[in-house]
């Protein structure tokens, strides 16, 4: 049992892009979430992205070359895309669904989450969806910040393309390093070897988590901004935390429904350190393939913590 130097050199190769990459997209992100100024993180992506693609390509491109292992990989790869896709989150809610107004000429309805889960609202197909649960426990004013913090989605079409991009190359990405994963493990390496392998490939998976994450939380906070302009900060706060403490304490309706607090309300300093750990703890969770069979996204919200810091931030800046 020998170990080939040429697959060390893999596995220290993908640990340092996978570092770089995941480093410094998070590094402008805690940029955005401080001074704003969104398109610091659409060039960054503009550079990242390409790569991504370019890796993708290069794994890709050995496999098909032999045709016995293309025929098999493709049957892996395609079993694996269509598992994602089936395990993809969706705002599901029971019919009928009732028509609470318009806002901004977007129709707006409320209706029950299916099987007794908790969603939140949705923008989808020129339309605003509300579940009951949530409408019941918000004040009017707390609403109309989430009503406008889907309307937000509609005015940010560069990032719902950006956060459909990112989603996209997420889903074929780790279906491809996961399909690696198999084909190593049935090749005639030693095991050691294919323990390199292995841990190389998953190596890249954090860096394009990292990415489809930030463009989905950015996507999120520039809604969460349009909603605080139009209503202000203290409703999109509270409406935030509300939602946050009900994903937790379902049946405890009348408690979070009363959460109020003063305008005085202050966030302790945000330190780059902070962002990082809270992206690294959500990401290292795909380095083991049966998370990701399990959850196919990582979180497309960002933390509560990082929500209501921006949303001060935007408050300070306006």
């Amino acid at each position: 049992m020998e170990i080939e130097l040429e697959n060390v050199k893999l596995l220290f190769q993908a640990i340092t892009i996978s570092l770089l990459i995941s480093i410094s997209i998070s590094a402008v992100y805690y940029g955005y979430l401080q001074r704003g100024g969104s398109w610091r993180v659409v060039a960054q992506l503009s550079l990242i992205i390409p790569i991504l693609i370019s890796l993708f390509l290069i794994f890709y491109v050995p496999i098909i070359s032999n045709p016995i292992w293309n025929a098999l990989s493709s049957f892996v790869l395609i079993t694996i895309f269509l598992l994602f896709v089936g395990s993809y989150p969706r705002f599901e809610c029971e019919k009928p669904e009732e028509k609470l107004g318009e806002i901004e000429n977007i129709p707006i309805f409320i209706c029950r989450e299916r099987k007794g889960r908790i969603y939140n609202a949705c923008y989808k197909g020129r339309k605003i969806k509300i579940t009951k649960s949530l409408y019941d426990i918000l004040s009017e004013e707390e609403r109309r910040a989430i009503f406008y913090h889907e309307v937000g989605h509609s005015k940010v079409k560069l990032w719902d393309i950006m956060t459909r991009l990112t989603c996209s190359l997420w889903l074929l990405s780790v279906s491809l390093i996961l399909t690696m994963f198999v084909l190593v493990w049935l090749s005639n390496y030693d095991w050691l070897n294919k323990l390199i392998f292995s841990i190389a490939f998953l190596s890249f998976l954090p860096m394009y988590a990292v990415v489809f994450m930030i463009s989905s939380w950015v996507n999120e906070h520039e809604a969460d901004s349009y909603a605080v302009e139009m209503v202000g900060f203290k409703p999109k706060a509270q409406a935030l935390i509300k939602l946050h403490i009900y994903n937790s304490l379902k049946g405890c309706e009348n408690v979070i429904s009363a959460i109020e607090f003063s305008d005085l309300f202050e966030l302790d300093k945000l330190s780059y350190f902070q962002v990082l750990k809270a992206i690294i703890r959500r990401v290292f969770k795909y380095m083991h393939p049966q998370t990701v069979l399990n959850q196919p996204l990582p979180e497309t919200h960002p933390p509560l913590r990082l929500r209501l810091e921006k949303i001060k931030a935007f408050k300070r800046h306006n």
